[in-house]
């Protein structure tokens, strides 16, 4: 079977531009499993509607450890890991694709919640708004923004702390941006000192990076894909742009000791 030696969960982050392989990353893991005869599961919260196609590419049983719910729609991802988190146990994994998805969708929730409108007819008429009738108490977003990251905390807090198994997540790869001349704008300081060397950063909320002890930068090359490391914990090789052809066997089992 495809298992981990040691007792540590892997919490893998892979950033990239779009076909840049994260997708198919996870979908080669749930394969090995398969082939290996592993009773683990592969859980998905899959945002952009890819895991069904490139899924076709491992055959008819692809489903048969593989569980899908498709939805950008926060109550439901919610839900999806409160279920998960009640029945997954030590070995199986846990994905979302796209993870950035999670802090846009519980922007979108709060906003339907309090105001009663979807967050692109909000968004359209926030400065429309009467100045005698103002978003908050001090006419802009205020206190709501420590109230939408409270539940993005607790979603993402929970799927670190209480998951029994692994999690490998996906997000696009935004360009990190410096300030000015007079030090002005730009990303803060700790994103640039994170991800300035390699040029970009995951999308999503700031501090998205901090839940994961690998963050894997993917891009699409002329002979497949390839993986740079952002950050791994725990001694382990680091990669620069170095071929990736079967996740499985290029990181889990050659870099992060896997077995098989």
């Amino acid at each position: 079977m495809l298992v981990k030696p040691t007792k540590s969960r892997e919490r893998i982050l892979l950033m990239g531009p779009w076909n840049s392989g994260k997708t198919y990353t996870y979908c080669s893991i749930a394969g090995w499993l398969r082939r290996t005869g592993s009773e683990a599961k592969l859980w998905v919260i899959d945002t952009d509607n890819a895991v069904e196609r490139v899924g076709e590419e491992f055959g008819e049983d692809f489903y048969q450890n593989v569980d899908v719910r498709t939805t950008g729609q926060w109550e439901e991802m919610r839900s999806y890991l409160d279920s998960r988190l009640q029945d997954g146990v030590r070995d199986d994994w846990f994905t979302v694709d796209m993870v950035d998805s999670v802090w846009s969708g519980v922007q979108d929730h709060f906003i339907e919640q309090i105001w009663g409108e979807s967050a692109d007819k909000f968004m359209l008429d926030y400065r429309t708004r009467s100045s005698a009738n103002p978003i908050t108490e001090e006419g802009g977003w205020g206190i709501n923004w420590q109230v939408i990251n409270k539940l993005y905390y607790k979603f993402m807090n929970d799927m670190i702390q209480k998951w029994p198994g692994h999690l490998l997540c996906c997000t696009p790869a935004e360009k990190v941006v410096l300030p000015n001349a007079k030090g002005q704008g730009g990303d803060d300081a700790d994103i640039i000192r994170q991800y300035g060397r390699h040029g970009y950063k995951p999308a999503g909320q700031k501090k998205l990076g901090h839940y994961f002890h690998t963050i894997l930068a993917t891009t699409e090359t002329n002979d497949g894909w390839a993986m740079s490391t952002v950050k791994d914990r725990g001694g382990r090789e680091s990669l620069t742009r170095s071929p990736i052809s079967d996740f499985t066997m290029d990181y889990l089992v050659k870099v992060a000791g896997w077995e098989l």
